[in-house]
């Protein structure tokens, strides 16, 4: 696009990662007199949250079932999907999302089409079973339109209203706003993400992977979910998966956790499905991906605006050859940069990135784009590195 129309439809692109707020710390950097290069020193980790912290046990009070963990995602491109989590008896009153367009009047109804619950036989979650995780498709056309705040309710006794404001349609040539977030957790800095997210009153979250960093103690699932509640309830999340999010042997499969929590748009229905082979473990699949099928939702595209969001997985093949090669080059060549002239690109790993345990790790996933010009987001190395991809795939 020419600079007039970049400026017309500029999309201001704010990232955090869970470390900090966007803060190069001078001291954070150490020259290596042997080396002609700058060397990223990682500042210590901030300790994981408590369980009982305010911000991960949520409203809920002591031995009551309510509508909790809510978020919002995205679904065909006409309607808002409103996911949450009812651990209860009575499933069938929290099993319907009433909304309107004024607050307490609610003109429409819209039940859960899908709920789903899982159950982990393996360590360290094992006897843990899942509350029903439920996703309901908010498809009114009168209500769902563009610019509208919709406030909504689960369940006519629910005691807490939610609202957000319906993103613009896909091809809508508007100015839009997207914070992109990687490698979350449960922290001090997770909450102080957050707050900056919330202050930034995004369009899109873009969540590049490594979300709750559960790994493998699902109520660990549940409290992040709790803690991204206020926020997520208010403004859609695009996802794709860490390496954290594979959890594999959780449900007697990988992934299960994230599939079963996210609604992956574009997709009938939420995908559990992914295959399962025992014999591999993390390592294997960092350095040798097993092949995905499209199906097993680790890898879509949806557009918001002016914008066609494509989310990658790191962890499913990606040579030539592969599932996910095969469609992103139908999802290129499908593109129409009249209609979407931002393509934006959301993967775990990056190309390059200077810390010596993640070196080289996605090298081989340049080879998706070509000369496909494109804005790409990456998390996992915790640090803020900056790769610019050339048209000849080679990055400086």
């Amino acid at each position: 696009t020419d600079g007039t129309r970049a400026n017309v439809m500029a999309v201001r692109m704010a990232h955090w990662m869970a470390l900090g707020w966007l803060v190069l710390r001078v001291q954070g950097v150490q020259m290596d007199p042997h080396r002609n290069n700058v060397e990223y020193v990682r500042a210590a980790a901030s300790p994981t949250l408590p369980d009982d912290h305010p911000a991960l046990v949520g409203h809920r009070r002591q031995g009551e079932h309510v509508p909790e963990q809510v978020h919002l995602g995205f679904g065909n491109g006409k309607d808002m999907v409103v996911s949450w989590v009812y651990d209860g008896k009575d499933k069938e009153t929290f099993q319907t999302v009433h909304y309107g367009v004024k607050s307490g009047e609610y003109t429409a109804e819209k039940r859960a089409e899908h709920v789903v619950q899982y159950a982990c036989e393996v360590d360290p979650c094992r006897g843990y079973l899942s509350g029903h995780i439920m996703h309901a498709r908010l498809d009114d056309a009168s209500l769902i339109q563009p610019g509208k705040e919709v406030f909504y309710r689960i369940g006519k006794s629910g005691d807490e209203e939610f609202s957000f404001v319906v993103p613009p349609r896909p091809g809508d040539q508007v100015p839009m706003t997207i914070s992109v977030v990687g490698d979350m957790g449960q922290t001090n800095n997770s909450l102080a993400t957050l707050r900056h997210m919330e202050a930034d009153e995004a369009d899109v979250a873009m969540i590049v992977g490594d979300l709750s960093y559960a790994d493998g103690d699902q109520t660990r699932w549940d409290s992040w979910s709790r803690m991204i509640q206020p926020l997520a309830s208010r403004i859609p999340w695009l996802t794709t998966e860490g390496n954290h999010e594979m959890e594999i042997g959780v449900g007697g499969s990988w992934y299960v956790a994230y599939q079963s929590r996210f609604w992956i748009p574009g997709k009938v229905e939420p995908q559990t499905s992914a295959p399962y082979n025992p014999p591999f473990n993390e390592w294997e699949v960092l350095v040798n991906p097993p092949d995905f099928g499209e199906d097993a939702g680790l890898y879509h595209t949806y557009t918001v605006g002016p914008v066609k969001f494509i989310m990658l997985g790191t962890y499913t093949a990606y040579d030539k050859s592969s599932s996910q090669y095969k469609w992103l080059a139908k999802v290129l060549g499908r593109i129409d940069r009249t209609l979407t002239p931002w393509v934006v690109v959301g993967m775990h790993a990056p190309f390059y990135n200077t810390n010596f345990a993640h070196q080289m790790e996605a090298n081989a996933m340049k080879v998706f784009f070509g000369r496909s010009p494109v804005l790409l987001w990456c998390g996992h190395c915790l640090c803020w590195p900056c790769t610019c991809v050339r048209a000849d795939t080679s990055s400086i």
